[in-house]
Order: C-alpha cells, then structure tokens, then sequence
C-alpha cells in the first residue's frame, strides 16, 4: 500500500515534469515567432533593394537620355555648319579632334547607362525576386516540418534554424549582389573605392555566423531546455537488475535484442546522416553558381548606332534556368522528406 509521504513525491515529481514541458513547448512557439521575424525582415530586405534598383534605374535612363541629348545638339550644331569646305578642314586640327571626341565619348557613356539600367531592371531586380521566392518557400517547408517533429523537440530545436530557413539564401544573395557589382565596377574605374566596400560586405555574407548571432541574441529561447533528472523509487539506487529463472534468460535475451537492434538504427541512421549531407551538398552547388558577371554586356562595336543590351540573353531568360530551378525544388522536396520520415 502506498504511503502518505510517497504519494505526496510521486505528486511533485509528475508536476515538475509537466511544468518542463510545458516551459520546452512555449520555448517552441517563442522560437517559431522569431523565425517568422527573421523571415520578415527578409522580405522587407529584399522588397527595399528591388526598390532601391528601380529608382537606381530610372535615374541612370533619365541621365542616359540627357546626355545623349547633350551630344545631339552639339552634333546638330556641327552639322549645319554652311561652309563645308571649311569644315572638312577644320577636321584636320587638332583642337576638332578632340572636340569630336569628346562628343562620341558622351554617346558612348549614354549607351553605358542605359546598358546599366537595363542590367538593374532585368537582372537583378528579378534576382531578388527569386530570392524571395526561395526564402519564403524553404521557410514554410521549414516551418511545417517543425511542427509536425514537436515530439522529438530536441533533434529540431537544434537543427531547424540552420540545414532548413537559411538554404541558398546568402548563397543567392551574394550572387544578386555580385551582379550589381560587376556592373558598377565596368561602368567607372574612380568608383572602385566605393564599390571596393560593397565588395567587401558581400564576401562577409556568412550564414553560420548570422545563425550564431542569433542564437546569442535569443539565448533564452534557442538554449536547450532542462534534462529529466533519474527520480529514484523510494531511495532505491540499484544500477543492476537481477533475477529468478526463467525471467533472467528472459530479461538476457531481450536486452540482447535491444542491443542489436540499436546496432542496425546506429548504421540506418549513418547511412541516412550522409545521405542528407549528399543531398544539402547539392542544393548548396545549385546556389552557388557564379552567374554574377556581366562584363559582356558593355562589349560594343566600332558603330555609333544604338546597341541593344545581351542582358536579357544572358541570366533570367535562358533556358536551363527553368531546368536549374527544377532541380533545386526537386532536390529541396526530397531533403525535407527524409527530414520528416526519420525525424531530422
């Protein structure tokens, strides 16, 4: 018959675990609205930079087209010259020379900018429209499987901020922004300083240490929960089980049993574990593809006429995009399937 005194400690020992999860539960939902932050502000990055570009935009066609009004008034002006005779000589000095240079120098830089323009519309605004994508794609898959691995708090907890909400994200925003670099940096040599620390910001684009960073500001939340302490029953501290036949062969056989089938989820779960990094490994390669450089694009013949940008023959419209992309939603759907079928 229980006693008084024991009941009382069974009483506590039930509360104090029920108290831990519902603490580790609330820790979950505090952790799930911080990703959801996290995923925001994203967004809202990256809604800022498409803005940013389109404004940049408009102002590098407005200017385009404003120097190549500059050039065509004076070129009008050097045209309706009436004493052509005197024109043709006048070709010939040097102070001309230099006049006329200076006047294809301005078509060529209105060329640059509209060249410029079109990058930041069609490259890499939609860049970070894909970007976007991406984020909010894995963040929701990231979100439903940790919901659906509640029970198994400690595998997810540890591991859902990171192999989940942060694939190809840095990777594919460092590429946008490579592309806006490249492109600056072809445009005008004086402005290398500036462009230099832009440089600079993109290589430190580093998602294991923003992940660290985050998890030191919300120590609180990301910190691992208490462990259930051994209660023993009734000061009873015995580490070692013995038995009468035939319950100890009994007892011998299962634990050799349990033994071995530790031994074969040991090897399923390496076999598993280098599956996954297989597959991640994959997705990272398909991320990472350097795409950023649009050297091309200022290339132009020795004719004045207007030249039409290879932009859009380059990144956004080629086809292996379509079959690049698929393969990267393909190949994310069957990391998060494994992830949910093993409790990843």
């Amino acid at each position: 018959m229980t006693s008084p005194a024991k009941f009382k400690k069974d009483k506590e020992i039930i509360a104090e675990y029920d108290t831990q999860v519902k603490e580790i539960r609330a820790q979950l939902t505090e952790q799930m609205k911080c990703l959801d932050q996290q995923c925001e502000l994203r967004v809202q990055l990256l809604q800022d930079l498409q803005d940013f570009f389109r404004k940049k935009a408009e102002i590098e066609m407005d200017y385009s087209r404003n120097l190549e009004k500059l050039a065509e008034h004076f070129l009008a002006k050097t045209r309706s010259t009436k004493d052509q005779q005197f024109k043709k000589d006048q070709n010939v000095l040097s102070p001309v020379n230099c006049w006329n240079l200076l006047l294809n120098q301005v078509k060529w830089e209105s060329r640059d900018h509209t060249t410029l323009s079109d990058i930041y519309l069609n490259n890499i605004i939609p860049r970070f429209v894909q970007v976007s994508e991406d984020s909010g794609r894995l963040f929701k898959k990231s979100k439903e499987v940790g919901q659906q691995l509640q029970d198994d708090l400690m595998k997810v907890l540890n591991e859902l901020y990171s192999q989940c909400c942060d694939l190809g994200y840095h990777a594919s925003l460092n590429r946008a922004l490579r592309t806006f670099l490249s492109a600056e940096l072809n445009l005008e040599q004086s402005k290398h300083e500036g462009l230099d620390a832009i440089e600079n910001a993109v290589e430190n684009l580093d998602a294991t240490s923003d992940k660290q960073r985050l998890m030191e500001m919300y120590n609180n939340v990301f910190c691992p929960p208490m462990k259930f302490e051994f209660q023993p029953h009734m000061g009873d501290m015995a580490s070692q089980l013995c038995a009468q036949q035939p319950v100890q062969s009994e007892l011998v056989q299962r634990c050799q049993q349990l033994q071995s089938r530790l031994s074969t989820l040991k090897i399923e779960n390496e076999e598993v574990k280098k599956t996954m990094e297989a597959t991640l490994q994959t997705i990272q390669d398909i991320v990472t593809v350097e795409d950023f450089d649009v050297s091309d694009c200022f290339q132009y013949s020795n004719s004045m006429e207007s030249v039409k940008s290879t932009v859009s023959e380059t990144f956004m419209s080629k086809p292996s995009i379509a079959k690049r992309r698929a393969n990267q939603q393909e190949t994310e759907q069957f990391y998060f399937t494994v992830r949910e079928c093993y409790g990843f």
